[in-house]
């Protein structure tokens, strides 16, 4: 599949999005369009209707091109400290239920009353920092990378429009994740599943984004995991080296 994208009808406004759909002008007489117009879909279309849409037209790209409209940093910021707020909640709703939570901190239970409370306040407070933390780190260096290597791949896009479309597929895959996350078993299949599912999403939103074909756009998605994959396995290795030594000792 090739976009073709035609240079001089993706106006773009002030936020770097699409400005109308004349991002697809009407071909000449003739002319077979390249793919099918995008669905009008207002600038100020609400976030989850958007993800909807997404989530059920998942390799239709013109409908991810349609989204380009409206795309905001203020958005995308939200969504970010949404879900690291959502996952920090399921935290320490599902360490309550378990049992499992501040308790269980080594020392803990040797403090008078009065400063446990706090010594459990503080580390319930670093924890959903930390949350929030690794949400931002994530999310943002998986955009950023996507783009580098798209731009790599003569990729037209801008970041926002890049970050704008994978935060659309990031956002509520993260929020299913975490739920089912708390399913035994159920949870880890539904994870790798929902993690291909990403993958796909992300690659059909890269080649919407920056006008690739859905080839190229498979390897601005893959070559970041093959990274992370080889990062595993060497630190991996280097545990079992640092391990293998002190045993040998």
């Amino acid at each position: 599949m090739t976009m073709d994208f035609h240079e001089s009808g993706m106006n773009q406004g002030a936020d770097g999005a699409p400005s109308s759909a004349s991002a697809y002008p009407v071909p000449p007489v003739g002319v077979q369009a390249p793919f099918p117009a995008p669905p009008d879909i207002p600038a100020d279309e609400p976030v989850i209707p958007r993800m909807f849409d997404i989530l059920t037209h998942p390799t239709n790209i013109p409908h991810y091109v349609a989204h380009l409209r409206g795309a905001k940093w203020s958005t995308i910021i939200w969504l970010v400290i949404g879900i690291g707020i959502f996952e920090s909640v399921v935290t320490v709703i599902a360490s309550q239920v378990s049992g499992s939570s501040m308790g269980n901190i080594p020392g803990l239970s040797q403090l008078p009353s009065s400063e446990r409370a706090d010594a459990a306040a503080w580390a319930s407070l670093s924890g959903n920092h930390g949350n929030l933390l690794t949400a931002f780190a994530s999310f943002f260096l998986a955009s950023g990378l996507y783009w580098l290597i798209a731009k790599l791949l003569g990729g037209q896009g801008s970041f926002l429009q890049s970050t704008w479309l994978f935060a659309l597929i990031w956002a509520p895959i993260s929020a299913a994740a975490t739920l089912l996350g708390l399913i035994p078993i159920l949870g880890v299949v539904a994870g790798v599943v929902l993690v291909i599912a990403q993958v796909v999403l992300t690659i059909f939103a890269m080649a919407a984004a920056h006008r690739l074909t859905v080839g190229k756009a498979t390897v601005v998605v893959l070559v970041p995991l093959a990274l992370v994959l080889v990062l595993v396995i060497c630190a991996l290795g280097v545990m079992a080296a640092i391990l293998a030594a002190s045993l040998g000792h």
